[in-house]
């Protein structure tokens, strides 16, 4: 699915009271033809530290969040705020993944 769509972000954003960062990841679909949803964005190899604020879910010990439970149409977009928990000089890296999918643990 990742191939079929574009993953924008505006980077994260530090709140040194809550030791949180947040950001907001914009997912394009880059395809001539709707995807269907629900769309899951996914993230894989979090930095040790870090921890994700209020996931959808985990799925094979991956955070992720769903970014639209309906179909998303050819050059339309979708945009949610994800929230990391880590500490101040903390290097936050992750890899994104989308998928059309319902994800179980």
């Amino acid at each position: 699915m990742t191939g079929s769509v574009s993953i924008s972000s505006t980077g994260l954003i530090y709140n040194r009271v809550k030791k949180t960062g947040s950001e907001t990841v914009t997912i394009k679909n880059t395809s001539g033809q709707a995807l269907a949803g629900p769309l899951q964005l996914v993230l894989t190899g979090l930095s040790s530290g870090v921890t994700a604020v209020g996931p959808t879910g985990t799925w094979g010990g991956n955070p992720y969040w769903t970014a639209t439970a309906s179909s998303l149409g050819p050059g339309a977009s979708v945009s949610l705020t994800v929230t990391l928990s880590y500490e101040t000089g903390t290097n936050v890296s992750a890899t994104p993944a989308v998928y059309s999918a319902t994800l179980r643990n």
